[in-house]
């Protein structure tokens, strides 16, 4: 499809979506947007964005998404996510149902918008299409070195 002011020209057969996957691997990525939603079975479900430096020699400005639910069986993996990001509370908290807490942790990522982290991206097969995977995220090193010697 041509990408200019003017006449346009589509072949419907292309199958070309103009994407490519990130090769599995780490980078460094800076946490870019959060999204609140509703999974399909009806639970709080958080969208978290991961973006590469548009100065990246390879893959700049690339994105990609991880969905960090509130279900009762992965709130837990969702909490230890935000906890290994430095994103968490303090003591001891208590909210009025899941929601709750995914308007919670929804406002915590946000402010945490800007972060710099390792993305461990790998690949899977969702209805027969391909798409990339968060299969790890952690604050990158120089960031957590910086971090202690400001203590």
């Amino acid at each position: 499809m041509d990408d200019e002011n003017g006449p346009l020209t589509i072949d419907w057969d292309d199958d070309d979506d103009g994407f490519s996957l990130l090769p599995d691997g780490p980078y460094d990525m800076t946490l870019t947007g959060v999204e609140l939603k509703t999974s399909n079975a009806g639970d709080p479900l958080i969208t978290v964005e991961f973006t590469t430096d548009d100065s990246a020699e390879q893959y700049p400005n690339r994105k990609i998404w991880d969905n960090w639910s509130m279900h009762p069986n992965a709130v837990k993996v969702t909490l230890s996510k935000m906890k290994v990001l430095g994103i968490k509370g303090v003591g001891t908290q208590n909210f009025e149902g899941r929601e709750a807490l995914a308007d919670w942790a929804y406002g915590k990522i946000e402010e945490a918008i800007g972060l710099e982290v390792v993305v461990v991206a790998g690949a899977r097969v969702y209805k027969d299409k391909n798409y990339n995977e968060v299969k790890k995220v952690q604050l990158r090193l120089d960031v957590v070195e910086t971090t202690k010697s400001l203590l």
